[in-house]
């Protein structure tokens, strides 16, 4: 995983191999295994030599040091990096997602907006005729003829 030999990495401090800014979360989540708070784990970036960096979870637990060691703590590394890579682009396709939808919302309000304002337009505009048909029919009816615009508005 490190693109390294074996034998260069067997015995070394396995805390050279993480990325500098993730070295104190990786000590503290070691730190909690050595204590007694039993298997733990934490998501970290690893040093690669001669390429980027990859994401890996590193789950420990205690184990035994033998020959008087005392407790050591063990780990097992697993490399997560295209896990990491799909989560990133679901966060960009979430965020473009919601982008589209903030817009085409937007665009649906302001449409909204415009037919409300058609709508009144038109009211007004029936309720003038409806007005002026009014005037006729009392005109009509004055001059002794019959009305001629109905206006039965149960129908």
């Amino acid at each position: 995983m490190l693109d390294l030999d074996r034998q260069r990495v067997t015995g070394q401090p396995f805390e050279q191999y993480v990325v500098p800014d993730s070295r104190a979360e990786f000590s503290g989540c070691c730190r909690r295994v050595r204590t007694g708070e039993g298997r733990r784990s934490c998501e970290t970036r690893l040093l690669k030599q001669g390429h980027s960096p990859c994401d890996v979870l590193v789950e420990g637990t205690v184990a035994e040091g033998g020959s008087g060691q005392g407790h050591r703590c063990r780990l097992a590394v697993t490399d997560i990096t295209e896990r990491k890579r799909a989560e990133e682009k679901l966060r960009q396709f979430k965020t473009e997602l919601e982008q589209h939808a903030a817009a085409r919302t937007a665009e649906l309000h302001a449409r909204n907006e415009e037919l409300i304002r058609f709508n009144r337009a038109l009211a007004d505009r029936e309720l003038h005729m409806i007005e002026l048909k009014k005037q006729l029919n009392e005109l009509c009816v004055r001059l002794g003829q019959p009305a001629r615009h109905p206006l039965d508005f149960d129908a």
